[in-house]
């Protein structure tokens, strides 16, 4: 009986060997990280917002936010509306009546392209040639005024450095458990992995909502138009063609998550989709460089396995398999020493307290029960051929 027990505890004895692994790299991790220094020269930036029918005050914030950073020198700042119907142009007319610290650049495209990866490709001509980094800010994300110049910072630190990105915080004000959920995955377990894979220069996810990218590979391997989930293709294909990948916690950003059941269901059947297809592009630019990204494909392969971390416990009670509670013991001891850990790295006004922490593990495990549907079929969507659609959250 005790191998069906192993059987079943296989993504917990995953996870467990997982988090321990990342404990030790942040301990370690902040005695050797150099911090972004202040560069003797720093790079011309642009900014892309693409927007597509924004509530105007989101946007605006977002702008607003934009037109505070301390970045050396003007931002060139690129809107592009993917064929917005909800007379946001107007809006926008009036906001660049007044005086402006950034220089912007409106486009509108008549018809929407589809997704935001190919609004993206499709503005792409409009970036100056002397731009050196295109940060990505979606409409309805907002910054810290130091947050570009991090970002920035950090990739500069290393010339093979294809994209870096900041510490995403949802801006919601968790007034039901759907944006609780998604709250305490963002400060928890997300950025602390990121961390650790930022001395490796190996972060498999870059936050899509605010990332820098390097001009010099956009030109090189392409936009990202080709996927449903542009943010994490784009990263696997430019660590498959031999870059790096960053993380800079100091770079904060706020942005507003779904709010109700249905609408999270979507965004992530197509996050989980866009992990299948992130893998094939990286397959597809270097075979040999995407065996370094197998572990992180079947971390989320291992995510559609049937969630049976619930039964676990009553079985092993009837069983008397005694051990499972140890197991499970140490996994939420891993998960509290992750999540202490990674406080140490963000900026005093971010860090929580004891009661954040516990419930931080509570609600991540709640979060991985109603994860594993949309895990499922996106994962199904993407290996059957479904017809590829942007599921907005609306």
């Amino acid at each position: 009986m005790w191998y069906v027990f192993v059987f079943l505890a296989i993504p917990l004895f995953t996870s467990s060997i997982w988090m321990m692994m990342l404990c030790i790299w942040l301990i370690v991790h902040p005695l050797i990280r150099k911090k972004p220094k202040v560069l003797a020269r720093y790079p011309e930036v642009a900014i892309m917002v693409p927007h597509f029918n924004e509530k105007p005050e989101y946007l605006f914030q977002a702008l607003n936010s934009i037109e505070a950073q301390d970045y050396p020198g003007q931002i060139t700042v690129i809107l592009a509306d993917d064929g917005s119907t909800n007379g946001i142009q107007s809006h926008l007319t009036e906001w660049f009546k007044s005086p402006r610290k950034q220089n912007y650049k409106s486009i509108r495209f008549e018809q929407n392209n589809g997704s935001k990866g190919k609004n993206m490709d499709a503005a792409l001509p409009n970036v100056p040639e002397s731009v050196e980094a295109l940060v990505v800010v979606d409409s309805d994300t907002f910054l810290e005024p130091q947050s570009v110049r991090k970002v920035v910072e950090r990739m500069w630190q290393d010339e093979k450095c294809a994209a870096v990105c900041g510490f995403l915080v949802p801006a919601n004000k968790q007034t039901n458990v759907w944006e609780k959920l998604q709250y305490f995955e963002h400060i928890g377990i997300y950025p602390a992995v990121k961390s650790a894979q930022d001395a490796f220069g190996f972060v498999s996810i870059m936050a899509g909502a605010f990332v820098v990218h390097r001009m010099s590979v956009i030109r090189e391997i392409g936009g990202w138009g080709s996927w449903i989930v542009e943010d994490i293709a784009w990263t696997w294909k430019a660590l498959a063609s031999g870059y790096t990948t960053g993380y800079a916690p100091e770079a904060v950003a706020y942005t507003y998550a779904p709010t109700n059941p249905k609408c999270l269901f979507k965004q992530r059947r197509r996050w989980a989709r866009g992990r299948v297809e992130a893998y094939r592009a990286a397959i597809s630019t270097s075979p040999k460089r995407a065996l370094f990204l197998i572990p992180f494909f079947m971390l989320y392969v291992l995510s559609l396995l049937p969630p049976t971390l619930c039964a676990l416990p009553v079985l092993a009670v009837v069983f008397q398999q005694w051990w499972v509670f140890g197991l499970i013991g140490l996994s939420t001891f891993l998960s509290i020493s992750m999540f202490l850990l990674y406080q140490k790295q963000l900026p005093e006004q971010l860090r929580k307290g004891a009661r954040d922490i516990f419930r931080s593990t509570y609600y991540n495990s709640l979060f991985e029960l109603f994860l594993w549907r949309p895990n499922v079929i996106g994962f199904c969507d993407e290996i059957f051929g479904k017809a590829k659609s942007w599921m907005t959250r609306g």
